[in-house]
């Protein structure tokens, strides 16, 4: 069996290896000719996959280790017999990391004492339900909109509201919804958050975390904003060719937060993705002899020493172990400085950008070692526990007296 494979697909060669010959390639290469002899292929979501990838190929596999689906047309494999699997959900810890950082180390700059803030989460997918007990569980409160799961399941103890509902009691919100053609009125999510949306929000000074997909925003209108709100952007609507890159610009709105589609990208994510898509293809194939686990041994925890001020108040304890966690100013300061580049350069820039940045581990992935007493019962080690964090005082563990990562 032969396999293409996007060289970025983490992992790959170790986890398509057992079933035959694998031929990884740059998503620039990936085109008719290059997979035409082959059985499977595996790209992510930069490599379109549609009749003028597949036509006239002998393809019997296509998968995606993305979780999302905009860059497939289902029709034109279906047409063919082509199988596919993508990795739904194998992101969601990352977006989720990503989220609960992002919203703590904005808490202190939104006008409300922090037990005033209430976020509503669009999108009660895989990971707005992660996202919504991991809030739940660090005490903020949390109001779901999904209006499709809402229409499926009218009685569930999510406590589903309207949009409209969210708008006027949430001052922070945070997008994980499909994009979805057509208009919102009929379940189309393409500029969900549009200009009228943004006039009937009643936080002022309130903080929008996208994550989702560009589109669901409508950015001109965000744009056209005047007021003290704060956007929190990991995808950008028309990327990468027509992101609007007046957004980043000093007078722009206020987007304290500027990241290139990473928001899913840990190393235990990606992992996972690949061996999801991994799994699917053995499933089909009937599994290559003894292939019924992941063929690699996956890392051990990394290490982060911090220093954490004893006196510093729970939230801000809180907020200091998640930058250290999830740390994301190389990422903004990058595509920020895209900004420098000719116009017609920063698409393809872009692009490079994004498997270039370094990549991050996952809370449960990390070992956070601090110089403060630890006090299993206080706020800070409760909270990390919550998210899954190991929290040890520094210089009680071998990997912590040999790494030290600021």
């Amino acid at each position: 069996m032969i396999v293409v494979v996007d060289e970025k697909v983490t992992a790959a060669r170790e986890f398509f290896a057992p079933f035959g010959e694998v031929r990884s390639l740059a998503a620039a290469d990936i085109d008719r000719a290059a997979i035409a002899d082959a059985d499977g292929l595996v790209v992510r979501s930069v490599t379109r996959v549609d009749d003028e990838l597949v036509d006239a190929t002998r393809l019997r596999f296509v998968g995606s280790a993305t979780a999302g689906t905009d860059h497939i047309d289902a029709s034109a494999l279906q047409r063919r017999g082509i199988a596919f699997a993508h990795a739904p959900g194998a992101n969601a810890p990352a977006v989720c990391e990503y989220v609960v950082s992002q919203i703590f180390d904005q808490l202190g700059q939104l006008p409300r004492p922090a037990a005033g803030h209430r976020v509503g989460i669009v999108g009660y997918g895989q990971i707005g339900r992660r996202l919504a007990s991991w809030l739940a569980g660090l005490g903020l409160r949390v109001d779901i909109c999904d209006p499709p799961l809402a229409a499926t399941d009218p009685s569930s103890d999510a406590g589903w509201l309207p949009l409209t509902t969210l708008l006027e009691r949430c001052n922070i919100l945070t997008l994980h919804t499909p994009l979805v053609p057509g208009p919102t009125r009929e379940g189309g999510t393409r500029h969900l958050i549009d200009g009228a949306a943004l006039q009937r929000w009643s936080a002022r000074a309130g903080l929008i975390i996208n994550t989702s997909r560009g589109e669901v925003v409508d950015q001109a209108a965000v744009l056209a904003t005047t007021d003290n709100r704060r956007y929190v952007f990991d995808v950008w609507e028309g990327e990468p060719e027509q992101i609007r890159w007046e957004l980043l610009a000093a007078d722009g709105p206020n987007i304290v937060r500027a990241t290139p589609h990473v928001a899913g990208y840990s190393l235990e994510a990606k992992l996972r993705a690949t061996a999801r898509v991994a799994q699917a293809l053995a499933q089909f194939v009937g599994g290559p002899s003894g292939w019924n686990r992941a063929p690699i041994d996956w890392p051990a925890p990394s290490t982060v020493t911090i220093e954490l001020d004893p006196l510093a108040s729970p939230h801000e304890q809180v907020r200091a172990c998640l930058r250290a966690l999830c740390p994301l100013d190389a990422d903004d300061l990058a595509l920020r400085g895209l900004l420098e580049l000719p116009v017609e350069r920063r698409a393809e820039a872009f692009r490079r950008l994004r498997p270039s940045q370094p990549t991050r581990r996952s809370f449960a992935g990390t070992r956070l070692c601090t110089t403060a007493p630890i006090d299993t019962a206080a706020p800070l080690a409760r909270a990390l526990a919550w998210l899954g964090v190991e929290l040890r005082p520094r210089g009680t563990c071998r990997p912590c007296r040999e790494v030290h990562r600021p």
